[in-house]
Parts: structure tokens; sequence; C-alpha cells
């Protein structure tokens, strides 16, 4: 529970699969949004050391303005539409900046902040998309209305 509830990179990037609440001596208790027991399961078959170092360089230079990332350099190439769904406790805003570096002129960003600007540490992790207890109202209605307003053609 403790790794999956850790923050990753952080105070720069203060991301984090699950928020949880702590009890006085620091120690993750249960879960904030999601339930412990979708924490615990879910953090075992996905462990973080599992991520390649390169996929993890390639995932923050893409944030990053002032790099100069092979994949930024072509992200004006996409033109499609693209509807960004930040987690405030997960990338949140800072993962827009990807965003205004595609092609498309059919771009929109929604985080998903429930947490004041400077408590990071315990809003919405980008996990909790998937397992939170409101995920579907939070995350999967603003899906579905962005899609029902982009049909295929």
């Amino acid at each position: 529970m403790e790794n999956a509830a850790r923050l990753g990179f952080g105070p720069a990037y203060p991301f984090h699969g699950w928020a949880v609440i702590r009890d006085a001596s620091g120690v993750a208790a249960d879960g904030r949004y999601t339930e412990l027991a979708d924490i615990v399961q879910n953090s075992i078959i996905s462990p973080a050391f599992q991520i390649p170092n390169a996929t993890i360089a390639d995932m923050f230079a893409a944030s990053c303005p002032t790099l100069n990332s092979p994949y930024v350099a072509n992200l004006d190439k996409v033109k499609i539409p693209v509807f960004y769904i930040g987690m405030a406790g997960g990338f949140g805003k800072i993962g827009e900046y990807t965003l205004s570096a595609l092609g498309s002129k059919d771009k929109k960003a929604i985080t998903i902040q429930l947490q004041p600007d400077d408590d990071a540490v315990n809003d919405f992790g980008h996990m909790e998309a998937f397992r939170a207890r409101d995920a579907q109202t939070l995350v999967w209605e603003p899906i579905r209305r962005w899609i029902a307003q982009h049909p295929i053609r």
C-alpha cells in the first residue's frame, strides 16, 4: 500500500497512483477516493519498477518545453481531436503542455481536482480514474459526453 501511495518525482511532479489517508505516524491506512482493497489488489498487478527508464524519460520530456524532445518536435503532426483528462494528484495540468503542442484544432482538457492547488499529495491520483468511488461521474461521464460530440464520420 505504501508503494502505491508514494509520490513519484515529487515535489516537481507530485504524482501518485492513489491518494491515501495516513494515520498519526504517517503510514497509509485507507484510500481517500478508492477502496483500500482495490488499491492493494491493483498495486500488486503493476508495480512501478516495471516501467522502463526510457519510457519515464520520454514521459517527462514531453511535458518540458525547454527540452528538444523528438516526440514534442513531431506532435504538431497529430491532427485528430484530442481530449486530455488530468488527475491533480497525477500529472494534472502539467500534461496540458503536451496538448498545446498538438497540431489538432479540436483539443479539450479537464483536470480532476478535489483538493486545493497546494495539496496534490492528497488529490485524485492517476489510477483513481479506473477504481475511485466517483470515477464514473468525474472521469467516465465527461469522456462519454466528449465522444458523443465527436461521432465517427
